[in-house]
């Protein structure tokens, strides 16, 4: 199943109401394996507290669960995120043979 372009908005627009929000971040988002996968990229401020990007990416996990189609056997999404250009940190999902992989514990933020 691809992802749509719609999909795609309602993730963003889901992460810019989460309570984790990074304000003034930047985002891109690429389609590849003929839709079946998406790369969001967001650039985010310099000079944030350690807890605030694990926090944000553990708020993306969770809407991206819900959003996005599970493949079998490769990932389905992935969001990185980036500080100047230069990516910092990353989560991902969406693949079915391995629901957990790419988990991060909200419990820890």
């Amino acid at each position: 199943m691809n992802i749509s372009e719609e999909m795609a908005l309602e993730f963003l627009r889901q992460l810019k109401c989460s309570p984790h929000f990074i304000a003034e971040s930047t985002f891109n988002v690429e389609y590849q394996d003929d839709g079946e996968f998406i790369l969001i990229l967001m650039d985010v401020p310099d000079g944030l507290p350690d807890v605030a990007i694990p926090g944000f990416l553990g708020g993306a996990q969770e809407i991206a669960k819900k959003l996005f189609p599970c493949r079998i056997g490769a990932y389905g999404w992935m969001m990185n995120i980036g500080i100047r250009g230069q990516v910092v940190n990353s989560v991902f999902g969406g693949d079915s043979l391995y629901p957990n992989s790419g988990y991060i514990d909200r419990g820890r933020t």
